[in-house]
């Protein structure tokens, strides 16, 4: 009887390292993010408390983290992305960034495709419009200013 119970506790530990190794070699492996995507705060050109300041003197905790990274590859492709929806309205672009930040890419592009025709018409039918014209020239700033920055 000794050596019954012996053996069957064997086996039952065997089996438990076994569920254990099986399960930790199962398990998805999760990637330390190592880059942020940073970018000015979107009302920087608006806001008093900004008047008269460089965006690149902002101190890093008043720039917004739209996504991070585990590569800065694909930090930087999701920066590139962000400056071809750069004239969409902040809602749009956090949306779209965010889809392209989880892998999604190709569907961001399509998602993008509509706002970015509905701007570039906007764009047609006043070409000499004042607010236009700002507003190109305040979304192009705010993205030639976003980075990728390395995560301590």
């Amino acid at each position: 009887m000794e050596s019954r119970r012996a053996r069957s506790g064997a086996r039952d530990q065997v089996m438990r390292n076994a569920i254990l190794v099986i399960a930790f070699w199962a398990a998805p492996h999760i990637a330390e993010a190592q880059w942020s995507y940073l970018t000015p705060p979107w009302n920087f050109d608006t806001h008093p408390k900004y008047a008269g300041r460089d965006i690149q003197a902002l101190p890093p905790s008043e720039w917004e983290q739209l996504a991070a990274f585990d590569s800065a590859a694909k930090c930087e492709r999701t920066r590139l992305f962000a400056g071809d929806i750069r004239n969409l309205s902040p809602n749009d672009r956090e949306k779209l960034v965010a889809l392209f930040a989880t892998g999604a890419e190709d569907q961001a592009r399509r998602d993008a495709e509509r706002p970015i025709a509905y701007d570039r018409a906007m764009k047609k039918a006043w070409p000499d419009s004042k607010l236009v014209q700002e507003s190109e020239a305040a979304a192009r700033k705010w993205w030639s200013a976003s980075k990728c920055v390395p995560l301590r």
